[in-house]
């Protein structure tokens, strides 16, 4: 396991790629993580459940979401407006094109 310096960012991303891209990038920069999460096929638990948690953390400031798809919109726009109302998140969201979500699931 790669250390992660402390700070008051949570992350949390749907590919462990792009995880492990963004954590290299931060090291190189000295840039700190409160959380640094990939979530992987979120069998058990998925993203509305963290930003729900992230919301009420005392060690998180902002949240970064990096998103491939989203299986219960509504439930995501519930999860992220009330986390909104706290601290700012940042959503990059991949695969907008039929090119991209190809690429995706290959």
């Amino acid at each position: 396991p790669v250390p992660i310096q402390k700070g008051k960012l949570a992350f949390i991303s749907q590919s462990a790629a792009v995880a492990n891209t963004i954590l290299d990038w931060a090291q190189q920069r000295e840039v700190g993580f409160s959380y640094f999460i990939a979530l992987g096929d979120s069998l058990d638990i998925d993203v509305d459940d963290l930003l729900d948690f992230l919301a009420r953390d005392s060690k998180t400031s902002a949240i970064l979401l990096y998103l491939e798809n989203i299986s219960d919109a509504r439930r995501f726009l519930s999860a992220s407006r009330s986390a909104s109302r706290n601290k700012p998140i940042l959503v990059i969201k991949s695969g907008r094109s039929q090119q991209a979500q190809l690429l995706l699931n290959s």
